[in-house]
């Protein structure tokens, strides 16, 4: 350290202490041990407050409630004011993970508060969701060009072509729509012809809007059916 850097009498303090700082610091990024540090009450002080330590060589990029294990692209640590180990920050504040609060759109829930999501109830804990997995029933539904999907959307479809009402690698129904149809059923210019199930064993169910009903080609005279 050059004498004459720091002879100015009004900020002689200050810069000492930047300087002892820096080559410090630098001994920490060397892989020094510093966490016993050389701040005194009578050498360059360091007043923490909130919970923060001290510490020559700490994170660059704090963990916080909602994003515990930051990846910074900072890699050198950085001296000053940090949270403890075990603790994060969150709100200016260090406090343990399991104080953590958790967020649902612009709503801050408290540790330990529940949510229900469909069937599913969600529990606040570390400043995270843990949602039980359970799979919800969900039903659709169609009148005439008017459909209700399984998420509960709704719209409208005026085409004559077949749709999909519900399709999986082995499964379907499909619904066959048409337009100038002369025994079918007219909704709004629509006519809906019937509609066709594959059955995961194979058998393809077709029910006409007349209730004339066909398995595998074969009409049955006889309900239910079981296929």
């Amino acid at each position: 350290m050059c004498t004459l850097d720091c002879c100015n009498e009004m900020a002689k303090e200050d810069c000492e202490c930047a300087t002892i700082a820096e080559y410090l610091l630098e001994c920490a990024r060397g892989g020094i041990d510093m966490s016993e540090g050389w701040r005194t009450p009578g050498l360059c002080p360091m007043v923490c407050t909130n919970g923060t330590e001290y510490n020559e060589c700490g994170p660059p990029c704090p963990p916080t409630c909602e994003d515990q294990e930051p990846t910074c692209q900072q890699e050198r640590c950085v001296d000053g004011c940090h949270c403890p180990e075990g603790k994060v920050l969150e709100n200016g504040q260090c406090i343990t993970i399991d104080q953590c609060p958790c967020h649902y759109g612009d709503i801050l829930y408290s540790p330990g508060d529940t949510m229900d999501q469909d069937c599913n109830t969600c529990v606040c804990q570390d400043g995270n969701w843990q949602c039980t997995d359970s799979v919800c029933p969900s039903t659709c539904s169609i009148s005439g060009p008017h459909f209700t999907t399984f998420d509960g959307l709704m719209y409208d479809y005026h085409g004559g072509c077949p749709h999909y009402l519900v399709e999986s690698d082995d499964f379907y129904i499909q619904l066959d729509y048409g337009t100038n149809c002369r025994e079918d059923i007219y909704i709004n210019g629509v006519c809906i012809r019937g509609i066709t199930i594959h059955t995961s064993g194979g058998a393809v169910v077709k029910i006409k809007s007349t209730m004339e009903v066909t398995v595998n080609g074969r009409e049955m005279t006889s309900l239910p059916v079981l296929a």
